[in-house]
């Protein structure tokens, strides 16, 4: 009964800690940034996080929230990263997919190019360019956090960025 009790108030720290981050989040990871060069940043909502659980002990991630998921394009080569760190003795490994995507005529963003890899683990800086040509850009990052065969899965993206 007193394992079940912990483990009941571990699940509501937890749930408080996710809540706060994602205020946190919220609150400052979408403000728009000022032109910079021929670079500027489109006022546009981030779509929200998507977050399965299916289940984990390792729930919530703990994310960077300081520049979670960015994206420079300086001198046509964009510049895409994320910085995931997992929650110490909880997350043992780390997957990352990203997308650098364009978007379309109709304001529907595709994949132009996809990057993959993942660390044994608790924290993962993933990183890579690709040249690109006119257009508005954003990245999207698939992150998987696994502890043991349990997984947490979240979904981030950076602000978009125009290259003229």
């Amino acid at each position: 009964m007193k394992k079940q009790k912990k483990r009941i108030l571990r699940g509501i720290g937890r749930m408080g800690a996710a809540l706060c981050m994602s205020a946190a989040i919220c609150m400052t990871g979408y403000a728009g940034e000022a032109k910079a060069g021929n670079i500027e940043a489109e006022s546009t909502e981030a779509p929200p996080l998507a977050v399965d659980y299916e289940g984990s002990e390792i729930m919530p991630m703990t994310i960077d929230a300081g520049k979670t998921v960015s994206l420079n394009v300086t001198s046509g080569t964009a510049a895409a990263s994320i910085r995931v760190k997992g929650t110490s003795g909880e997350v043992t490994k780390i997957s990352i997919t990203m997308y650098l995507q364009k978007k379309s005529a109709n304001g529907s963003y595709a994949a132009v190019k996809t990057w993959s890899g993942s660390v044994k683990g608790n924290y993962y800086n993933f990183k890579h360019t690709y040249k690109v040509g006119k257009g508005t850009y954003r990245v999207k990052a698939k992150i998987t956090c696994y502890k043991g065969s349990k997984s947490e899965t979240t979904t981030k993206y950076s602000s978009a960025k125009i290259y003229r």
